[in-house]
């Protein structure tokens, strides 16, 4: 009886093993996507994909010789206005497809290619100036919908015009979308950078009455480089901050965060590195005001001097309140910068007041107070290491 049993148990395995592989898809039967680029031109969207080194080429790529255009559902051609935008674009591993909504220009590419889209290996989502203005809600709701996209994605906008994101020739690299990804892990694990993923914005985006961040990418000397963050207000682009204007958004949205400063003593440059030792938000809300006391304690280190000087403990104490009052003035141009400038809370404090003020927060327009709120900075920076200088 237990012969028979067995028999059966390894018959019916067999059947389920055969049939299950009949119809089964290998991962060469797909597009393996690393890079998506959105763009806008007038009411054209334009999609660029960048895939895996080395994959087939793509009917309708750029080096493809079939016509690389998609017909909005008039039938009218929707990529030949301002096509020869995208004339520096040639690999056979980029593809640009393109339409008169988001919806169209998906589809463009699944009219003309035979596989599908395998979007869990995509690195790195790229907005364009154009595009962040319109507002990239649709799109990040698209990768929250999606099962295979990643919410982990890296998000970033670009101030260059994004076929030039694209172009791995001047470029010089394999893949830009391994590129880019790599790069902005390295900025974050050495505390240079905030974090910019599509579960981040998924969460900013459900504060409307608040902003957010995202990194930003340039193409500088044939190079693409981090470049500041993009400001996003409802979701649309309102501005964007450069390196040195990120300072004191660093200091305010990464832990332990890391930060260069040159100041002046004696005559002589003096180059610091810091990084964030305690750093304490409290908030009150009295009478109809915001406030917020901002305390940050930093270590920081004397890397090098631009000629040797001898440091007694009096210059010590006057290189440490430069270096306070210097982090100091760059916190405060941060916030002056978002409440006058922008108008926004893009640097997070509604979390600090939400968490103590919660029923009130429901109840005010966050915007309005954020303008008015006032804010108490003190900083206290204390040099732990010289780099082996000696000093009397």
């Amino acid at each position: 009886m237990k012969i028979k049993f067995f028999i059966v148990v390894m018959l019916i395995t067999a059947v389920i093993s055969i049939v299950g592989g009949w119809d089964r898809i290998n991962i060469t039967d797909y597009t393996i996507t690393t890079l998506v680029g959105i763009d806008k031109i007038d009411d054209e969207i334009k999609i660029l994909l960048e895939y895996e080194p080395g994959h087939k080429e793509i009917p309708g790529s750029s080096t493809d010789n079939s016509d690389n255009i998609s017909k909005s559902s008039n039938g009218e051609d929707s990529s030949s206005k301002n096509s020869n935008n995208y004339a520096n674009i040639n690999s056979d591993d980029i593809l640009v497809s393109s339409g008169n909504s988001l919806i169209e220009a998906l589809y463009s590419y699944q009219r003309r290619s035979s596989d599908d889209m395998y979007l869990g290996a995509v690195r790195s989502v790229i907005f364009s100036d154009n595009y962040a203005k319109s507002g990239i809600e649709e799109y990040i709701n698209r990768i929250k919908g999606e099962i295979e996209y990643r919410k982990t994605v890296f998000v970033f906008t670009t101030n260059t015009k994004i076929q030039n994101m694209f172009d791995k020739q001047t470029l010089k690299t394999q893949n830009i979308g391994f590129d880019i990804e790599h790069m902005y892990k390295k900025l974050i694990n050495s505390k240079l950078a905030i974090k910019s993923t599509v579960s981040q914005v998924l969460e900013d985006i459900t504060i409307k009455d608040a902003g957010f961040l995202i990194g930003n990418f340039d193409v500088i000397d044939n190079k693409v480089e981090k470049n500041g963050y993009t400001i996003f207000k409802n979701a649309k682009k309102i501005g964007i901050l450069s390196e040195n204007e990120s300072k004191g958004v660093n200091l305010l949205l990464i832990n332990n965060c890391f930060s260069r400063y040159m100041i002046q003593h004696k005559s002589t440059d003096i180059f610091i590195s810091s990084y964030t030792d305690k750093f304490k938000i409290k908030t009150d809300y009295t009478n109809g005001v915001v406030t917020f006391d901002i305390n940050l304690n930093l270590d920081s280190d004397i890397n090098y001097m631009s000629q040797m000087i001898n440091l007694d403990d009096n210059d010590i104490k006057e290189i440490q309140k430069k270096i306070s009052d210097n982090i100091e003035q760059d916190i405060i141009a941060a916030i002056q910068t978002s409440q006058t400038k922008y108008s926004c809370d893009y640097l997070n404090f509604y979390k600090y007041f939400r968490a103590k003020y919660g029923s009130v927060f429901k109840q005010i327009n966050w915007e309005e107070k954020y303008i008015s709120a006032k804010f108490n900075v003190n900083v206290n920076s204390k040099i732990v290491s010289t780099k082996l200088i000696n000093y009397e």
